[in-house]
């Protein structure tokens, strides 16, 4: 496939979404954890440690997920989607 960075070294493909991710994070602690935001209604929580490995997938909106943040010490995941709400997972 063609390389959106053609001088860079593409490390990690992380393809589990069904639709368009919107927003990603890492977890601020350094445990290279990341979170996607996807329109398919979920969170997936990767260990990129792990060679990218999912770890979780997070279900509970009812419409696309816009974005996702963790509070600074990393024990709080947020999200906020087209349903209006904003779940915190602990």
């Amino acid at each position: 496939p063609p390389s959106f960075f053609p001088l860079l070294n593409l490390l990690l493909n992380l393809m589990d979404h069904t639709d368009i991710v919107r927003d990603l994070t890492f977890a601020p602690d350094g445990s290279l954890m990341l979170v996607s935001a996807s329109r398919d209604k979920t969170l997936r929580v990767w260990d990129l440690k792990d060679d990218g490995n999912m770890v979780k997938v997070l279900r509970g909106h009812q419409n696309w997920v816009y974005c996702c943040a963790f509070s600074p010490d990393s024990s709080v995941l947020c999200s906020v989607g087209a349903s209006k709400s904003v779940p915190l997972v602990l």
